[in-house]
């Protein structure tokens, strides 16, 4: 487990909304599409950069976001700030981590070129 990071959890009706109005990317297009993952950033009032964070796709209606442990208090109160009469659950997942994995250096060569991995 990386133990910079943090994992919080946006979930409910209106979780893309939310997210689609506080960071950087478009939320709805991912959600729309199929990739697994998502890297944006939250901007503050002034236009400064909050945090960088990952969002993952979890189950029907959530997000989860993954973000530098010094900074996911202040997202959560950002958020939580935003939120308003929104249909929106927020968390730190405490039980929740992030990993990190590493592919040989033959691996984006492997499924670019559809080729065998090497006996």
């Amino acid at each position: 487990m990386l133990a910079a990071r943090k994992v919080l959890s946006v979930r409910g009706a209106d979780a893309a909304k939310l997210l689609q109005g506080l960071c950087t990317s478009d939320v709805h297009a991912w959600l729309g599409g199929d990739a697994p993952g998502l890297a944006t950033a939250f901007l503050t009032n002034k236009g400064r950069v909050l945090a960088d964070a990952l969002f993952w796709r979890e189950r029907d209606d959530g997000v989860l976001v993954d973000v530098a442990a010094a900074h996911a208090p202040r997202l959560l109160k950002h958020l939580k700030m935003y939120k308003l009469r929104a249909m929106v659950r927020l968390a730190e997942e405490a039980d929740l981590g992030v990993r990190a994995y590493s592919a040989p250096p033959e691996a984006p060569g492997l499924v670019a070129g559809g080729a065998d991995p090497p006996a």
